[in-house]
């Protein structure tokens, strides 16, 4: 399976590697193994979580980690590494966050839809839903938004945690969208399946520039500490500042 990273903002701007079902802790230039996860629940029948256990998504907030795994299979640790709990997603999740102003956890699906649990995997949910898979989703820093991006080319504002109002949708990928994040508090960027990337304007709604590349963009992540957008193909790599 591909390696996940995940930049945290915590102070010492350590970064989570997931490979596998292995997540490790790299700061200061030194890798330390953080956690085993994908591990199925002893209260839950084994039929539920099928599939292999590796992770296909890692978050965190102010309380710690949190992972999703392809069998279905969500957990929670603290920095220190404790594993604080485990329940199974209600289909396979397709992204993970945590909100920062809430603390609760946010998991969208190949179903459409998105919930939030506590931390601590409890008193889950419905926040909203797609009429296709959901391929990405995201918070805005303040918390106030949650973003969304389909397999109907379509990237989804909406207000949280009331997400029956939606604030926009941006609309200008031609095939299904599956990265956004966050450039700045009013530049979001995406990526899709025709081959561009798309910076947009979140106070006018608008597209504000579009790279193209020959082949499709594969994964799409902002560095902070940098402030570069880091961008990958499957032939190219390149960052690019918003």
């Amino acid at each position: 399976s591909m390696a996940l990273v995940h930049a945290t903002c915590r102070e010492d701007a350590a970064f989570l590697v997931a490979v596998g079902t292995e997540l490790f802790r790299l700061s200061g230039g030194v890798l330390k193994h953080f956690a085993t996860c994908g591990e199925v629940p002893e209260s839950v029948e084994g039929k539920e979580c099928e599939g292999a256990a590796f992770i296909s998504g890692v978050a965190s907030g102010r309380d710690g980690v949190v992972t999703s795994s392809n069998n279905k299979v969500l957990e929670t640790w603290s920095w220190s590494g404790e594993h604080l709990a485990s329940t199974v997603a209600v289909k396979r999740p397709t992204a993970v966050q945590v909100s920062p102003t809430d603390g609760r956890v946010i998991v969208s699906d190949k179903a459409g839809d998105a919930y939030s649990y506590t931390f601590k995997l409890t008193d889950r949910h419905y926040l909203l839903g797609h009429v296709s898979v959901v391929m990405d989703c995201i918070m805005s820093r303040d918390g106030k938004y949650i973003v969304t991006c389909d397999r109907d080319e379509k990237i989804r504002v909406s207000h949280y945690p009331n997400c029956y109002n939606v604030q926009s949708y941006l609309m200008g990928h031609t095939e299904f969208v599956h990265g956004v994040v966050h450039a700045s508090d009013t530049t979001l960027a995406s990526i899709g399946g025709d081959c561009t990337l798309k910076l947009w304007d979140l106070t006018t709604d608008t597209c504000t520039s579009t790279h193209t590349s020959p082949t499709p963009y594969t994964s799409i992540s902002y560095l902070p500490s940098f402030l570069l957008l880091s961008i990958c193909s499957s032939t190219s790599f390149m960052d690019i500042r918003p």
